[in-house]
């Protein structure tokens, strides 16, 4: 049984290939959400079709509608879990709507990007300025924070996102080490 788009051109039936472009083309002309519909398009028939769902994110970036760019997201870490711009992406969605904590751990999967990295500081220095202020005004914060940093912190959203150390270190690590003595002449 032949698929719908790999029917004739004659057919009606765009290609994926060619909706993709189409929504590039709509992209680069600021029409995002014709973009984001010609992404449903070609995801209807493959909910799986990495250039759709890629397209559809940034479509609905530039929409404004963060909380569906999330939704996208995730299908696509899915997919690959591994690709920086995802997560910077997912950051940047967080960030613009307040969930201060999440972004920071989604900028901290992405900081090999420099964009991302900066990000993070600054999420992170708004957040220890705000944390200081609330230490400073509100004494059950401050006794909380006193008992348990960490519970005070996660339990207000706060999330400062320790960055995770290369694998490097640990291949370093555990190479066996040679010590060799000389005798002084």
């Amino acid at each position: 049984m032949e698929s719908k788009t790999n029917r004739n051109p004659g057919s009606g039936v765009r290609s994926p290939l060619v909706l993709l472009r189409q929504g590039e083309a709509l992209m680069r002309l600021g029409r995002y959400t014709e973009a984001s519909v010609v992404a449903r398009q070609v995801l209807a028939e493959d909910p799986h079709q990495l250039g759709a769902l890629e397209l559809a994110a940034k479509a609905l970036w530039q929409a404004g509608a963060y909380e569906e760019v999330l939704s996208v997201i995730r299908r696509l870490v899915v997919l690959n879990p591994y690709e920086p711009g995802y997560h910077a992406l997912q950051g940047a969605s967080l960030q613009c709507l307040g969930r201060y904590g999440e972004a920071a751990r989604a900028f901290a999967r992405s900081s090999e990007i420099p964009s991302s990295r900066q990000a993070l500081d600054e999420i992170r220095s708004w957040q220890a300025e705000l944390l200081a202020g609330m230490i400073q005004s509100d004494p059950v914060f401050r006794a909380q924070y006193n008992r348990d940093p960490k519970e005070a912190c996660t339990s207000r959203g706060f999330d400062f996102a320790e960055e995770a150390r290369p694998v490097e270190w640990w291949i370093a690590e555990r190479q066996p080490r040679v010590s060799l003595f000389t005798r002084p002449s």
